[in-house]
């Protein structure tokens, strides 16, 4: 699963491929928002990642669909 999270007062994001499901990070994020503690996430590689929740903006969670480019044959 793609995970990118966006920081406040910050351009750049971050981003990192989890083996965690989507509805599990999504409840991470949303337990750590509440309870006002550090959302704390793991990589394929089993890195740690910790955000702040207060500095918390924003985070994209799913895999993106791939397109195709060129001309199908009817």
């Amino acid at each position: 699963m793609k995970v990118t999270i966006g920081v406040k007062h910050v351009k750049d994001t971050i981003s990192f491929e989890s083996d965690q499901s989507e509805q599990d990070i999504q409840n991470i994020i949303e337990s750590a928002i509440k309870d006002e503690k550090a959302i704390n996430l793991t990589d394929k590689n089993n890195r740690k990642i910790f955000i702040m929740a207060d500095s918390f903006a924003y985070a994209i969670i799913g895999d993106t669909p791939t397109h195709t480019v060129g001309f199908n044959a009817f």
